[in-house]
């Protein structure tokens, strides 16, 4: 520093050009000048070590043998929010919050940090034991459901319109999937870790692997996945753990054995499915492993909820966005393996994710928020549409497919979805505004009248004027199909009145669930009269739906079949010629926006 304050370089710093610090080399044993056979300095008295100054003992990792891919602890909220930045305060007058602001995302941040911790719990050092294998089933079932959890909150966060509308590279947007994918590898590794810690508690006999001192939960999650006991998998983790460095002039220890080098996801998801399930997969021509889909998505593995095979389905080419709803996507797939294909032959389909999420009118009338079941509830409305004769939904399957541009650049993922045939014609509503004669036409009134009579059945909640669609072929056949079949079956509606659509109720205004019809024909009325309550239960429950949403089915059939005998009585069972009538339709039109016909005559936004 010169007499002015101006920092300048030394004599000796002048003309030389400032190089970055060398990596610390890692010692490596060989023989040469002045170096003994095992790469240590010859002390001054000739004896390798005896003279030389106690060399500290540090922790190093083993550089002959690969490591596997460490997991980790879970970040805490402050440093997720160091990567996707920080939530919206809170407005606040007075000591009073008059408006809560990131209410979703501060949620988040708070089960972050309720999961990081659980996952740096210690393990009990020393021999183990069946209390032992107890104590880390514990831990491992307590870290589980807080990051299931966590899951499922920030799925939810991604789903929403405001996230769906911002592009792949905002950095909240990658750290929330980049959550999702952590959690779920944990989530994964956590269930085999239960099972092999309950199989360990059933065997008497006693291990002969130590735990060693300082592993925690996080350190024996990367084992879990090899599909080995608890015993092999405490000591492959003793293998990878750090270990001490030698002192100077102790001898070499012995090699370790080999390790596996990368985190081995297929043996994760075949360990996951059980022998039963995987006989079930087989048998269509899927591999062991797909289970972990199902497992994913929340679908039970059954006959019902398999897709057809073998060979089953297999995607040809990429998938293209075909539309956009409020709370899904839908991608146009080409397939081929289909029973109704030639060979060779590829024919195009509608696939849709299973959602992982509800957040529509469903959570008002018990369909669950975390894994609602939407793929089991569009198999069991095509399943009562047959029971009733009624060709008015999409034929829709369970199938896999891969979705294109996921962010980050990495690989797509085989997801499992909702394979459906696609709607001919055009939405009720579009068509309707076109053609002002179309809900005047007989065939068409009758078909549209079985989709409602469907839909009570089904407590279908979603019927709006998109969800269905219209097709009239030059010889005047009529096709009526509905699709998004995603809220339907809810466990609270045993009677269809109690969330019918009324024009002036805002709060039950918000389902499109229509009234009881005033007319019916005689083909109709039959269809419910012989649907029988067995068979009904049967099916529904063929789909994976729970008993209470069984029980609340059968309960709205006999509703209907009420409904009917009164109908009968007033003399409203008509001829299904007679649809076209004045009378009828003027029947229609005054039943209001109840009736999905009445909707349409009155030129209604639904």
């Amino acid at each position: 520093m010169d007499s002015k304050g101006t920092l300048r370089p030394s004599s000796g710093e002048l003309g030389a050009t400032r190089r970055p610090p060398s990596p610390p080399q890692t010692p490596q044993r060989r023989e040469g000048k002045g170096l003994t056979p095992d790469g240590v300095a010859p002390a001054p008295d000739g004896k390798a070590g005896r003279a030389a100054a106690p060399v500290r003992q540090a922790m190093v990792t083993r550089p002959d043998r690969p490591l596997r891919k460490p997991m980790g602890s879970l970040d805490g909220a402050a440093a997720f929010v160091a990567r996707a930045g920080r939530p919206k305060d809170d407005i606040r007058f007075l000591g009073l919050t008059l408006w809560r602001r990131s209410t979703a995302y501060k949620e988040i941040l708070e089960q972050l940090d309720l999961c990081a911790p659980d996952l740096d719990t210690p393990l009990a050092a020393g021999p183990p034991d069946r209390a032992q294998a107890l104590d880390i089933k514990t831990a491992a079932v307590s870290a589980r459901a807080g990051l299931v959890r966590l899951e499922g909150l920030a799925k939810a966060y991604l789903d929403t319109p405001r996230m769906r509308r911002k592009p792949d590279f905002d950095p909240r947007k990658q750290a929330m999937r980049t959550l999702v994918q952590q959690v779920q590898e944990r989530v994964i590794a956590l269930r085999l870790l239960e099972s092999a810690c309950l199989t360990a508690r059933q065997r008497d006999a006693a291990w002969a692997v130590d735990v060693p001192a300082g592993a925690c939960l996080k350190d024996l999650l990367p084992h879990a996945g090899d599909g080995l006991t608890l015993s092999a998998a405490i000591e492959r983790m003793k293998e990878d753990m750090p270990q001490p460095a030698p002192r100077v002039g102790d001898p070499p220890g012995p090699a370790p054995a080999h390790t596996p080098a990368l985190y081995d996801h297929k043996a994760m998801a075949s360990a996951m499915v059980s022998d039963a399930d995987a006989i079930l997969l087989e048998s269509v021509g899927l591999e062991r492993e797909v289970g972990a889909l199902y497992a994913e998505a929340g679908v039970p593995i059954s006959r019902r909820t398999l897709p057809p095979g073998p060979p089953p389905p297999a995607q040809v080419g990429e998938m293209q966005q075909a539309g956009k709803g409020a709370f899904n996507t839908t991608f146009n797939i080409r397939l081929r393996n289909m029973p109704d294909q030639a060979a060779g032959a590829a024919g195009r389909y509608i696939f849709k994710s299973v959602p992982q999420t509800e957040r529509g009118f469903g959570l008002r009338v018990g369909i669950q928020a975390h894994h609602p079941k939407s793929a089991q509830r569009n198999l069991a409305t095509c399943d009562v549409a047959r029971l009733l004769g009624f060709d008015v939904v999409v034929k829709t399957f369970i199938g896999i497919g891969t979705r294109p541009g996921m962010a980050g650049g990495r690989r797509p993922l085989p997801q499992l979805g909702l394979v459906m045939e696609p709607a001919p014609g055009r939405q009720a509503m579009l068509a309707a505004h076109d053609d002002a004669t179309l809900f005047r036409n007989p065939r068409v009134i009758a078909k549209v009248q079985q989709l409602q009579v469907l839909d009570l059945l089904t407590a279908q909640t979603d019927r709006h004027g998109c969800n269905y669609f219209i097709s009239v072929a030059p010889d005047g056949e009529v096709t009526v199909k509905g699709i998004d079949n995603d809220q339907s079956f809810g466990a609270q509606i045993t009677d269809p009145r109690m969330y019918s659509w009324l024009p002036d109720d805002r709060i039950r205004g918000a389902t499109f669930l229509g009234t009881l019809p005033t007319l019916l024909d005689e083909e109709m009325a039959k269809a419910i009269e012989n649907l029988s309550e067995v068979a009904l239960e049967s099916a529904v429950q063929a789909c994976g739906l729970d008993a209470a949403e069984v029980e609340a089915t059968v309960a709205r059939l006999r509703v209907l079949k009420s409904h009917v005998a009164d109908l009968r009585q007033a003399g409203r069972i008509i001829d299904p010629a007679d649809w076209g009538t004045d009378e009828n339709i003027a029947h229609l039109r005054s039943a209001g926006a109840g009736s999905y016909v009445g909707r349409r005559l009155l030129h209604t936004r639904y």
